[in-house]
Order: structure tokens, then C-alpha cells, then sequence
């Protein structure tokens, strides 16, 4: 039988075990909600590039849609409408040419492409990235190590909301072979104006 001061101890303990369990979701839902909510992925499907980053964003839960260098039905029946309710993060790899009729569509509800990598490949077949935007961003996306779909999925799901105001270009070359694209392909993140 405990005695009068074990009885106070375990008390007081017990009654900090509510208090250190919120700290802790605190501490883990902090991490959640300092990080860009990414909505969805769009990929072009024709590129083994897109479809190794589509791949890799499914599987670290992001819904995918797949395009072939033409939004018409994706803007319609998905992103015009949802926009419309409330404008959300969206990253994708597409042709160049479906990235400038998002940026323009994302204007006009208050949203503006954060970063962007276009993707080359060099004479001697490497791969080789011009990134693009949020000076933060810029850095973290230069560091990226391994193939760069799987890589850039990882990447868009833990952006972090933090304050950057400059803007940076940084050409990055990788090790890993460039497979052939459709055409030009560019990496971007889109999200509403002032969440950074």
C-alpha cells in the first residue's frame, strides 16, 4: 500500500501525463501545419521523368492526375472548380507548355508558381536542372541527392512554410542519365500568393 508522499508523487505525475501528451501532438501536428499543404500532383504521362515522380508522390499520399500536354479537361472538371472554392498547393512534372497555361489559369485566383526546375539534358547525356524561385526553396532543391522524380516528390511533401522574399537561380547538374522526354519538361510548385 503506498504511503502518503508515494500517493502525492504518482498524482502529480498522472496529472502531467494529459499536459505532455498534447505537447507531443503539438510538437508533431507543429510539423504538419509549418509545412505547404500539397493538394494533388499533375504528371505528364508520356515522360518516364513525370511518371517516376508520380509514382513516388502516390506513395507518400498525394492523389495524381495525368495529363498529355493538354489541361483542357483537368482545368474544367477538376482545378477550376476546386479553386473556386479554395485555391490549394498543387506540384507537378509537365511539358513546359502545360506549366504556362496553369501559371496563367493560377493568376487569376490568387495563386503563383513558388518554384520551378527546368530539365535538360547535357552532351554527355547527364541530366542538368535550372531551378527557379523562392530563394529557400531554390537551396533545398539544389541539394536534392538521387534520381530527381522520386527525390522532387519527396520534396514537395515537406516544404516548409517559412518567410523568403528573394528570388534565386541555381543550375544543378546530377550523375543520373537523362531518359528521353516528349519534349521540355519542367518541375513547379503552385500555391496561393502570401503563403510564404
Amino acid at each position: 500500500m503506498p504511503n502518503r508522499r508515494e500517493f502525492l508523487q504518482i498524482g502529480l505525475v498522472s496529472s502531467t501525463l494529459p499536459i505532455l501528451a498534447g505537447e507531443q501532438s503539438e510538437a508533431s501536428s507543429y510539423s504538419r501545419v509549418n509545412r505547404l499543404q500539397m493538394h494533388a500532383v499533375i504528371v505528364e504521362t508520356t515522360s518516364p521523368l513525370a511518371l517516376a515522380f508520380r509514382a513516388a508522390a502516390v506513395e507518400r499520399g498525394l492523389e495524381a492526375h495525368g495529363i498529355q500536354d493538354d489541361i483542357t479537361d483537368l482545368w474544367y472538371n477538376v482545378l477550376d472548380r476546386q479553386w473556386k472554392s479554395a485555391p490549394a498547393a498543387l506540384a507537378g512534372i509537365t511539358l513546359s507548355t502545360s506549366l504556362f497555361c496553369l501559371e496563367t489559369f493560377a493568376r487569376d485566383y490568387g495563386m503563383r508558381v513558388w518554384f520551378r526546375a527546368l530539365h535538360y539534358k547535357t552532351a554527355n547525356g547527364r541530366a542538368e536542372h535550372l531551378i527557379s524561385g523562392d530563394e529557400r526553396l531554390v537551396e533545398q532543391a539544389a541539394a536534392l541527392d538521387g534520381e530527381w522524380g522520386p527525390a522532387f516528390a519527396r520534396f514537395v511533401t515537406a516544404v516548409p512554410l517559412a518567410k523568403s522574399s528573394d528570388l534565386r537561380q541555381k543550375i544543378v547538374e546530377t550523375a543520373a542519365l537523362v531518359s528521353e522526354e516528349p519534349g521540355p519538361m519542367v518541375s513547379w510548385i503552385i500555391a496561393p500568393r502570401g503563403i510564404f
